[in-house]
């Protein structure tokens, strides 16, 4: 999970935490090396941590990596990525690593203003999609996926919302590429309940379903520059 922060035109850090997990059968020492790199491939940081790893235990770590000069994910007029390469350790031979494209930006929405993205408003102007194609509904190709973002650009998007469910990975890869922002939501539609009342009641399996699968959605996207919103819910209403 990576987590940038404290972000000026002269410098950045950046919080990767690694999770790790011994499945082997004894103890080990564990050296993590996070390694930053522009989208030229250039090493611009990196940082390692030594960990203890019990035998059949989980371990985690925080690496905080500081980049200088650092060109910030801007939307459509520049959607500039970086890429975080862990590496794990032991023993002197690499034992696991992963690769993960992130973007440094911040946001935040004003309800008299608007959307701003890097301080500066940008308007968001998108559509409503569906994953799916008149050739083959739900079982889309990448090519299709990329056919349709690249026609929302022609359109002259900004933002896009996946609605109204879980969105294949390689949408939200897509959108951190061409500098779409992102409303994704869970998969709450129309009614909760069964019953006429007013409030309607929800049940505790209910609320607990929805937490989890908000939980769900930000775990598995977290580091996608794209995403703005996580949105909880669409079209409520009882009859």
């Amino acid at each position: 999970y990576i987590t940038p922060k404290d972000i000026t035109e002269e410098k950045a850090a950046a919080d990767i935490l690694v999770k790790l997990a011994n499945d082997g059968g004894e103890d080990a020492f564990v050296t993590v090396t996070a390694e930053i790199a522009d989208m030229e491939g250039k090493t611009v940081a990196s940082k390692s941590a030594s960990l203890f790893a019990a035998a059949g235990e989980k371990s985690q770590a925080v690496l905080t990596v500081h980049i200088d000069s650092p060109v910030l994910w801007n939307g459509v007029k520049k959607p500039y990525l970086y890429t975080a390469r862990v590496i794990a350790e032991t023993g002197g031979r690499v034992s696991d690593e992963y690769g993960q494209s992130f973007g440094i930006r911040t946001y935040r929405i004003d309800c008299e203003n608007g959307f701003f993205l890097n301080g500066e408003y940008l308007d968001l102007r998108g559509v409503n999609y569906h994953q799916d194609s008149y050739e083959n509904g739900w079982a889309m190709t990448n090519g299709q996926r990329e056919r349709d973002y690249n026609m929302m650009l022609e359109m002259g998007c900004t933002s896009v919302r996946m609605a109204h469910y879980q969105h294949d990975s390689y949408e939200y890869e897509l959108c951190d590429r061409l500098g779409l922002t992102v409303w994704t939501e869970i998969g709450i539609v129309n009614r909760m309940s069964a019953d006429e009342t007013d409030p309607p009641s929800v049940s505790a399996a209910f609320a607990e379903n929805a937490k989890w699968q908000l939980t769900e959605l930000i775990r598995q996207n977290y580091n996608h520059p794209s995403v703005i919103v996580w949105g909880i819910s669409n079209e409520l209403y009882q009859m």
